[in-house]
């Protein structure tokens, strides 16, 4: 369910995310730069900081600022008003919802994108009284000019008789890129179920903010759930 919602603060933050208010000083001297090629420095130097911090799990600010240096001037002017633009942000964590595998948005520039896997390898499956064990794995993600800015991904763990979910060892759902300086997310509640029952399920709660241009402090929630069934199949969902 998309919520929009204008408020005047938010409380929440978490370890990969800026505060609300630490948001709306980098939007503001955002803006505030007069020529393009600023504001690219700008977001360039906002990737860079990120480069030696500790609490980033696996996140690779060198490699994407390879990447981004690798575009033309034109094309990382463009990127950065495709990331500045608040309307085509809200339209970016919209079509987040959007069932259809693939979404393009800015004449084809910007990507969203889905992907599920499941392990079919020996060490996912068991022959042994005719359990099997499975790790279906996902993602939904956005990407503008072939660069990934931001990434849900999500892993389930489990084990059927072929007609019953027997066990789920392990689920989690987290945020694997985000290049968004001016968006923050935070994680809310999750649970998992399905044991006894044809399909496994974990589904987590992301609450999203950002601070757009004419309605100021705005944010939504997603619930993004994966599930693995007994038929050996991984469907991934943002809602």
């Amino acid at each position: 369910m998309f919520v929009l919602l204008l408020v005047l603060c938010l409380s929440c933050t978490s370890a990969i995310s800026v505060s609300a208010a630490s948001i709306d000083t980098d939007y503001d001297e955002f803006i505030s730069k007069a020529s393009h090629s600023s504001r690219v420095d700008f977001y360039k130097d906002r990737i860079t900081s990120q480069i030696n911090r500790k609490d980033l799990n696996g996140y690779k600010p060198q490699i994407f600022l390879n990447e981004f240096n690798n575009l033309t001037e034109d094309e990382q002017e463009s990127f950065v008003s495709y990331i500045s633009n608040s309307d085509l942000l809200l339209e970016m964590l919209n079509s987040l919802f959007n069932t259809n595998n693939h979404v393009e948005l800015a004449n084809g520039d910007i990507v969203i994108s889905n992907s599920q896997t499941l392990d079919n390898g020996e060490k996912a499956v068991e022959n042994r009284a005719a359990m099997q064990y499975r790790i279906g794995t996902a993602t939904r993600s956005i990407s503008i000019l072939g660069l990934k800015v931001f990434e849900y991904s999500g892993e389930i763990r489990y084990n059927h008789n072929g007609s019953a979910v027997k066990g789920i060892s392990h689920a989690n759902i987290w945020i694997s890129a985000n290049w968004m300086p001016f968006v923050s997310f935070s994680w809310d509640n999750e649970s998992t179920y399905g044991i006894g029952a044809t399909v496994a399920h974990h589904i987590k709660y992301c609450t999203w903010s950002f601070v757009h241009e004419s309605l100021g402090l705005t944010y939504g929630s997603h619930q993004i759930e994966i599930t693995g069934s007994v038929s050996n199949r991984t469907t991934f969902s943002v809602r």
